[in-house]
């Protein structure tokens, strides 16, 4: 089973379903920012103390948010509604459109600047361009398939 077999099962579930879904999803998050915490603990690099409290943080309220919701069926019912609504969704996929095709620019442009300044930036950049490249290519030939 592919991923867009995957998606197309998470949209035929009930809202309630999701909503749970969602949440588990949000307690592995937690659990990624602890790991990380406790491992800036051993390798002493702050970045590490500081991207696991941001994901747990955005964990737990995220979890908390999604549970008040559950418990509300009238606010459940509105929120289902506008996530299903064409016109929001059109949206969101235009803004995952443009603001990939924005990040595609600015990782050109970090190309063309870093490239005389530091190799090993220029390099990287490359690299994660290749990879957004890669992606972009593996999924239109699973949507062409697909649709």
């Amino acid at each position: 089973m592919n991923f867009l077999q995957k998606m197309e099962e998470f949209q035929a579930l009930p809202y309630e379903k999701k909503l749970r879904i969602r949440q588990n999803y949000m307690l592995v998050l937690v659990c990624v920012g602890v790991v990380l915490v406790l491992l800036s603990l051993r390798i002493d690099l702050e970045i590490y103390t500081s991207m696991g409290g941001c994901l747990a943080g955005i964990g737990i309220i995220r979890y908390l948010r999604l549970e008040k919701l559950r418990r509300d069926t009238a606010k459940m019912a509105e929120l289902e509604l506008r996530e299903q609504d064409e016109r929001n969704r059109f949206l969101g996929r235009m803004c995952w459109a443009y603001s990939g095709y924005l990040l595609y620019l600015a990782l050109f442009l970090g190309i063309v600047i870093s490239a005389p300044i530091n190799r090993v930036v220029s390099l990287t950049l490359c690299a994660v361009m290749l990879v957004y490249l890669l992606f972009m290519v593996i999924l239109s030939f699973q949507l062409n398939k697909r649709y």
